[in-house]
């Protein structure tokens, strides 16, 4: 069974990891000078205001990365003429022809769908879908099943931007790399570089907040005015779980 919100952690955990900002919103509000990268993940349910959003965020420069099972149905739950992917095909490049639902995990045939790209080996999972060729090229391609060498993971350039389809959901692993890699295309800095993976940083306005959620002290590189101490620093030090208000100058 596809858990909406299992998959959406499982990308928030990938980009929290790699301490850059995420916001949450409605198809409707993505807008390319707001945001540089997009992630649909598994889009099942879209209105036409945010289909027309998405391929204009495309259009206008941004990087759209959709999973599988997105551009289903309209606003009422009914399925469109025309197939899927109606509305976000253009900007993707792809259409598809089936969802390929794999096995549930101790189920009899094909449970998962390795693929291969410039992220290396990953393993998708739910669905192997059979993606049809609009215009876009493969970037990885499934690597073993009833897919094998079927494109997994497509790249359409689309008036400034570029439209990503990824044809399976990734696990935890699969979902990191690929991650890290569409943010290195879309040009995503972290708020913070090279903190360790127990440190969480993120920003508003000009103050940058970080919290160590470890159990070792911790010095982060962070210039400007400590607001918690009133002083100008340089870094600060983290005790466990340990905090700091930054605002940059």
């Amino acid at each position: 069974m596809l858990d909406y919100v299992a998959v959406l952690q499982r990308w928030y955990r990938a980009l929290h990891r790699r301490h850059v900002m995420v916001d949450i919103v409605p198809p409707e509000r993505v807008t390319a000078s707001a945001y540089s990268l997009v992630l649909a993940p598994a889009l099942y349910l879209l209105r036409p205001e945010g289909a027309a959003a998405l391929d204009a965020f495309v259009a206008d420069g941004g990087h759209l990365l959709a999973g599988p099972f997105t551009d289903v149905v309209d606003e009422r739950d009914a399925f469109l003429d025309g197939g899927f992917l109606t509305r976000l095909g253009a900007a993707l490049g792809v259409s598809i022809d089936d969802f390929g639902a794999l096995a549930r995990p101790g189920a009899a045939g094909q449970g998962e769908a390795p693929l291969d790209g410039p992220f290396g080996t990953v393993t998708g999972t739910l669905l192997a879908e059979e993606v049809v060729l609009r215009g876009a090229a493969p970037v990885a391609t499934f690597v073993t099943g009833r897919r094998d060498g079927d494109a997994a993971l497509t790249e359409h350039a689309y008036g400034a931007g570029v439209g990503w389809y990824l044809a399976t959901v990734p696990d935890e692993a699969g979902a990191d790399a690929i991650a890290e890699w569409a943010l290195e295309r879309a040009g995503v800095a972290p708020v913070l570089a090279g903190l360790p993976a127990t440190v969480e940083a993120a920003q508003r306005g000009n103050v940058v907040t970080v919290i160590n959620h470890g159990d070792a002290d911790v010095t982060v590189a962070l210039a400007g005015r400590d607001l918690l101490a009133g002083a100008r620093v340089e870094s600060v030090a983290l005790a466990p779980y340990g905090y700091a208000l930054v605002e940059r100058s």
